[in-house]
């Protein structure tokens, strides 16, 4: 899911591929921009305290 020749903004219809890439040992780094869709990145925060919350 590389695109060099543009910086596509991943949106909430992205997060199967963020998730599946992650649970194959992935990591991602991608541009997330709130004011296009902001559900994704509360997804993603949400995923990731309740994963901290798990192991703590």
């Amino acid at each position: 899911m590389v695109g060099w020749h543009s910086l596509y903004t991943l949106r909430l219809k992205d997060y199967p591929k963020l998730e599946y890439a992650r649970n194959n040992g992935h990591m991602f780094s991608r541009k997330f921009d709130e004011n296009i869709d902001n559900k994704i990145i509360q997804k993603i925060v949400n995923y990731d305290l309740g994963e901290y919350y798990e192991s703590n």
